[in-house]
């Protein structure tokens, strides 16, 4: 997977663009070696599978790449109340 993958985001950079890419599941094992291939922007978050904890990720990976998700919609939908909304995901955006 990684020589072929940093090859795609070396193209990506080379004309000026970042990479986005997209995982399923309780990736962080893999994460450190899809980084290292040069992503930008990290999605989704499921921060409800084993070991995808939102702020330990931000802590370990935030400095390398944008995580994108991480926010519980269906919860917040279920609420239907903004501030639950805002209160569940200030911290991960502050983080």
């Amino acid at each position: 997977m990684q020589p072929r993958l940093k090859r795609w985001c070396d193209f990506i950079h080379s004309h000026g663009l970042r990479v986005f890419y997209h995982t399923d599941g309780a990736a962080r094992r893999l994460l450190g070696e899809i980084i290292d291939c040069g992503i930008d922007v990290l999605n989704p978050i499921q921060h409800t599978c084993p070991g995808m904890d939102i702020e330990e990720l931000k802590r370990e990976f935030g400095h390398r790449v944008i995580f994108h998700g991480g926010i519980d919609i269906n919860l917040c939908c279920l609420a239907a109340r903004a501030r639950m909304c805002t209160r569940k995901s200030s911290p991960i955006c502050r983080s």
